[in-house]
């Protein structure tokens, strides 16, 4: 999620019966749905639940400052809450997810954008090269037999 669809989530739209946050406000303006895991399951216990409110009480600027002040105390120069969006595409696609799937939960418009997230590793890319090796052999002969 956006840290403005974080900070924006109300109670009314986190279902913890059926184990769903419905989004209603988002960048694309069109609904999403995000499936909650047992452990995103009980923080919501934890904070509440209510039946109506904002989930998270803390301003946009009181998140930032206190971003801000992790970041520092853990020496982490240069990083915004954003990258969290590339580190989660990255690994979705680098552990067999698929593009389809992480356009739908990141709420992406077309499929090339959700491209522009996922970064692989070069050991990613590396045991991709080395996948057609196995098939192919090493000067590409034709498939190899078994």
């Amino acid at each position: 999620m956006r840290r403005g669809e974080i900070l924006s989530l109300e109670w009314q739209n986190v279902d913890l019966v059926n184990d769903n946050i419905t989004l209603l406000k988002t960048k694309s303006n069109k609904k999403r749905e995000i499936p909650v895991l047992p452990e995103l399951k009980d923080m919501f216990i934890q904070l509440g639940p209510k039946s109506n409110g904002k989930v998270f009480e803390i301003s946009k600027d009181a998140f930032i400052c206190s971003w801000k002040r992790t970041l520092a105390k853990l020496q982490i120069p240069d990083f915004h809450f954003h990258d969290l969006r590339h580190c989660y595409s990255s690994y979705f696609v680098m552990n067999g997810g698929e593009l389809p799937i992480l356009q739908q939960l990141l709420g992406h418009s077309s499929l090339s954008l959700t491209q522009r997230y996922a970064h692989l590793s070069p050991y990613h890319i590396k045991k991709g090269v080395q996948v057609m090796h196995g098939v192919f052999g090493a000067f590409g002969n034709g498939p190899k037999s078994k």
